[in-house]
């Protein structure tokens, strides 16, 4: 396991699967690891990732993080294809699951950890291990089952609501659970803060017994890949910054929208935008 690790624990620490996407016209690295991951980074936080590739895997993309790599045979990879809006996606292999003994014990004491599943490779037992930060999570790996050719049909494991109950904020996406508002409901009222988001339509979020929505301005869709990614790295940041969840999806809500008028890793805010969505929220 050969690796890049640091002492001290990092601001914003993520754990699960950097993928190999296969989309019209070739290949890109994705994953919620990679989009958070950098929209982290971006925010200014130190990022760390823990993730599972072959030896071969081309990271470079990630520049800037500090990497915790599993060695693997094989690489997580999905097939992703979009017509009018919706995706249709095929998982073609997965790499190795992740577990406690692949974590520096350094960076147990991180401010946030985000558990980040893609196709279940991660156990929300691992929040019990960090007991001094914001502990978070992206359920929609738990909320995956794979028909006979590998397509992704939506299905809410036991781990999902583990994982919302054990977390102190989740995103998920009204598509993880085919529509029904009613599940959605009732999944997301299992966690402290949890925002429930709906592509261009924004999201809704339940915190402390009350649930508000939040409009996502109008923006021209080149690829929503990855926006509930960026959606979800920038709701648990800001919320750790002010403690107040509507805030957080607001920030939220705005920055993920940007990120549809840009190709995959692309769509990562900069720093400029991050600051200038900051400077928006103390204007009168």
């Amino acid at each position: 396991m050969p690796s890049t690790t640091e002492d001290r624990a990092p601001e914003y620490l993520i754990i699960g699967h950097v993928t190999k996407d296969i989309v019209p016209g070739g290949e890109r690295p994705g994953g919620t690891a990679a989009y958070a991951g950098l929209t982290a980074l971006a925010w200014g936080a130190s990022t760390a990732l823990v993730t599972s590739c072959s030896p071969g895997c081309d990271l470079s993309s990630l520049d800037g993080i500090q990497i915790q790599k599993v060695l693997s045979g094989r690489e997580t990879i999905f097939e992703n294809r979009y017509q009018d809006g919706v995706r249709e996606q095929w998982i073609r292999s997965v790499a190795e699951s992740l577990s406690p003994v692949h974590i520096p014990k350094a960076w147990l004491t991180s401010f946030i950890i985000h558990l980040a599943p893609v196709a279940g490779e991660v156990k929300p037992g691992l929040l019990d291990l960090f007991q001094h930060s914001l502990r978070c999570v992206t359920l929609q790996g738990w909320m995956r089952a794979l028909d006979a050719d590998g397509k992704v049909r939506h299905a809410v494991k036991p781990e999902a609501e583990l994982a919302a109950r054990g977390a102190d904020a989740a995103v998920f996406s009204v598509d993880d659970i085919d529509g029904d508002v009613t599940a959605a409901e009732r999944l997301a009222r299992m966690c402290p803060a949890c925002a429930v988001t709906d592509g261009a339509q924004g999201c809704r979020v339940f915190w402390k017994g009350e649930v508000q929505a939040f409009r996502a301005p109008p923006q021209p869709e080149i690829d929503p890949t990855g926006a509930g990614d960026i959606f979800a790295a920038v709701f648990f940041l800001r919320l750790k910054e002010t403690g107040n969840a509507w805030e957080a999806a607001r920030m939220a809500t705005v920055l993920a929208s940007r990120s549809v008028t840009r190709l995959g890793l692309s769509g990562v805010p900069t720093r400029e935008e991050i600051l200038d969505c900051k400077r928006a929220e103390k204007s009168p």
